[in-house]
């Protein structure tokens, strides 16, 4: 895994691009503010890697253990 925030787009040898939430902070994924940015960021980058011919396609992964927990309730309150 890289250091970069979650979610990170990376491309494998078989040019599979691959989105991958693993926040290393918490032990599940959980969709706040920054990681919408971030998602938002991750598929602009798997969009050009498409349309430069780089992947041929494109997986959203999770955690081993889960994929998404939900949205960070305490922030919902104060937005």
């Amino acid at each position: 895994m890289t250091t970069s925030p979650s979610p990170t787009f990376e491309i494998d040898e078989h040019s599979i691009g691959w989105i991958i939430f693993d926040d290393p902070e918490r032990s599940v994924n959980v969709l706040t503010e920054s990681v919408m940015r971030r998602l938002a960021e991750a598929t602009n980058e798997a969009l050009r890697a498409c349309q430069e011919a780089r992947v041929r396609a494109v997986v959203i992964r999770g955690k081993d253990d889960s994929f998404i927990a939900g949205a960070d309730i305490n922030l919902i309150g104060t937005t």
